[in-house]
């Protein structure tokens, strides 16, 4: 008479594990970035189905103000320039630290790992030494990216200049360069490769780099964080998440000039297809999060006066200690 009843229990507990799971998983997560290269593992996990194969429904929404609307909980994750984890600050005049919890927001992996932009000029550029940029105005898609803060603190720390950044979209950028309506620009891949393709009449190159040791390579390009009332409520599929990512980080080392793999970089950057086969190949990706360099990264903010503390591993989501960091 006691079998039935242990089968009961047993089946019972089975199905709400079963349950359980199903509360886990499955559910809709949605994605916030800017559209680029740096994000690449997202665009190729969505387009190869790595999401959807792991109970998934994850929806790419595409905004410059994916860290805003990942903090107020409008979406669940965002890839971001590393600025961005401590945008709330800018606004704090205390010496309080910030902590995650404040912000809403907490790093959970990493995206790509190397800022891999640089300075671009003319190729007739009359530019020759690091005063000449002195007092310029300089273009990028951001004021705040990782590549124009790391060359503002290198330039003033080590070359006593100083120079204002200019925010114009990547079509605006290429069009004031042709016409001279600005002197330089940071540009990050794709642009970076288009820009240096381009040729003149006589087929000479239009544009050159200029100073590749003023921007820190060892910065991340960028890094994955989570609204932190989701990231409590659906660990587990945050794991999953990041796990079709690290499968896509494969795929795009295994060939990243691959045709499927430019198709798919093709749907959410607006550069040549040549551009894009060129360049994918200088971007690296790894979850593992490069705890370090993000830690130096704030030291740099903090030399800017962009913070008034260095976070440190407050940064990061305690959920994916020995995981991703």
């Amino acid at each position: 008479m006691k079998k039935p009843v242990i089968l009961l229990i047993f089946f019972a507990l089975i199905v709400s594990n079963c349950k359980e799971e199903q509360i886990l998983t499955g559910k809709e997560i949605m994605a916030v970035n800017a559209h680029s290269t740096l994000h690449l593992n997202l665009y190729v996990a969505h387009g190869k189905g790595l999401f959807s194969k792991r109970g998934l429904d994850v929806r790419i929404i595409s905004t410059n103000d994916g860290v805003a609307e990942v903090q107020e909980g409008n979406a669940d994750i965002v890839f971001h320039d590393p600025t961005d984890v401590v945008g709330p600050m800018f606004k704090k005049k205390s010496s309080v630290v910030i902590l995650p919890e404040w912000i809403n927001l907490a790093i959970i992996g990493q995206g790509a790992t190397s800022c891999n932009a640089a300075l671009v000029v003319p190729a007739d550029s009359p530019i020759k030494q690091y005063s000449d940029l002195n007092g310029m105005s300089i273009a990028g898609i951001s004021t705040r990216s990782c590549a124009i803060t790391s060359m503002k603190d290198i330039l003033k720390r080590k070359h006593h200049t100083e120079f204002t950044s200019v925010m114009l979209t990547s079509d605006e950028i290429l069009v004031a360069l042709e016409t001279r309506g600005i002197e330089a620009a940071v540009l990050d891949e794709p642009l970076l490769t288009q820009a240096l393709l381009l040729k003149n009449a006589i087929r000479k190159p239009k544009y050159r780099t200029v100073f590749n040791d003023i921007i820190e390579k060892n910065i991340p390009g960028s890094i994955i964080s989570a609204n932190s009332v989701f990231l409590q409520t659906r660990t587990y599929d945050v794991r999953l998440f990041l796990d079709a990512i690290d499968e896509a980080n494969h795929i795009i080392s295994a060939n990243p000039a691959a045709p499927d793999i430019v198709s798919i970089a093709g749907k959410h950057i607006s550069v040549t297809r040549e551009a894009l086969a060129q360049s994918n190949h200088r971007l690296n990706f790894n979850i593992q999060l490069d705890t370090e360099n993000i830690r130096n990264y704030a030291d740099t903010l903090l030399r800017l006066d962009m913070i008034k503390r260095n976070p440190e591993d407050s940064l990061f989501a305690l959920q994916f200690k020995g995981i991703t960091w």
